[in-house]
């Protein structure tokens, strides 16, 4: 049984993740495998599924007690006692590397959500002590952008999960040290860190300097969801202030969880939107979707937000 810190709590896992060491206290979540097979008996009701990657799906179940997560190829994994015990029930064709992406990817996501955390898609970093959370679909830049950021002087919270403790002051939870880049992204902003060999379109990324690991949760000073224009965009970035209500409906799809909640989103995730759309100012930021610009637009988002506490210190607008 190891030790890590992940999501800002303690994971006792059977599973090995490279992760940092966890520091003293108590376990948040123990991971373990299971003997034999999962209770069928103990099935509720299907609340939905999603697409992992390649041919691999994940259906969320209702179970006694808890969430079951039932993937094709890593197996069964039992989310009880409020989230804090994971029983992994090995699949046919588990390997380390796949249990580890679905561990940090929905099975730990699930486990924050039965404690009461949201858990958004997307990601945050750090700027001036305070968070700025960025979300969007696949393919829409948010890593590129974080991973940006963070060469400008930002702090990369998290990556691809962005965990937030909604209220009465929303925070911002650490996630794991690393970034995941497509390939041409990662060739612009860590080419020394690109091996010529490697075949995969996207790769994760440990850069030293860069993508500093958060130990602590920090207030989240703003939300936005990406929108990249093409096509010679006016401005390198430009944001849009949403009202509460429609910040809310527009940040729902992005809940990491959603497609899995299908049948009921409502109950179990709008609730955390809405409050965190109530504490947290919501926008649209449009992006030129160019290389050439990012700098720009890293500039821009760093304006936003590098001056917020001095301002707020001298009583000017934040």
């Amino acid at each position: 049984m190891r030790s890590v810190s992940v999501y800002g709590g303690r994971l006792d896992s059977e599973v090995p993740f490279a992760l940092p060491p966890a520091t003293a206290g108590d376990a948040r979540w123990t991971l373990r495998r299971a003997p034999g097979a999962p209770r069928a008996e103990d099935a509720v009701e299907t609340l939905g599924d999603d697409h992992v990657e390649g041919d691999a799906r994940v259906r969320l179940i209702r179970i006694v007690g808890g969430y079951r997560l039932v993937y094709d190829d890593t197996g069964t994994f039992d989310v009880l006692d409020g989230g804090a015990r994971i029983a992994w029930y090995p699949g046919p064709r588990a390997t380390e590397d796949a249990v580890r992406l679905d561990v940090l990817g929905r099975v730990l996501p699930l486990a924050l959500h039965a404690s009461g955390t949201l858990c958004l898609h997307g990601s945050a970093v750090e700027i001036g002590g305070r968070g700025v959370a960025f979300l969007a679909p696949k393919r829409h830049g948010k890593s590129t952008l974080a991973q940006a950021l963070a060469r400008a002087g930002a702090r990369v919270l998290s990556d691809d999960v962005v965990p937030v403790d909604p209220g009465p002051e929303a925070r911002v939870r650490p996630g794991v040290p690393h970034v995941r880049l497509w390939r041409d992204a990662a060739a612009r902003l860590a080419p020394a860190h690109v091996p010529p060999d490697e075949p995969r379109a996207k790769l994760t990324l440990d850069v030293p300097g860069a993508t500093h690991a958060a130990v602590d949760a920090v207030p989240l000073a703003a939300v936005y969801l990406l929108a990249p224009v093409s096509g010679g965009a006016r401005d390198a970035a430009r944001r849009v202030a949403l009202s509460p209500s429609a910040a809310a409906m527009a940040v729902l799809p992005q809940a990491r969880l959603a497609p899995l909640f299908a049948r009921a989103a409502g109950a179990e995730l709008l609730e955390g939107v809405v409050r965190l759309a109530g504490a947290v100012p919501v926008y649209t930021l449009e992006v030129a979707r160019d290389f050439a610009r990012l700098d720009d637009v890293v500039a821009r988002v760093m304006g936003w937000h590098a001056g917020v506490r001095a301002a707020a210190r001298s009583g000017g607008d934040a």
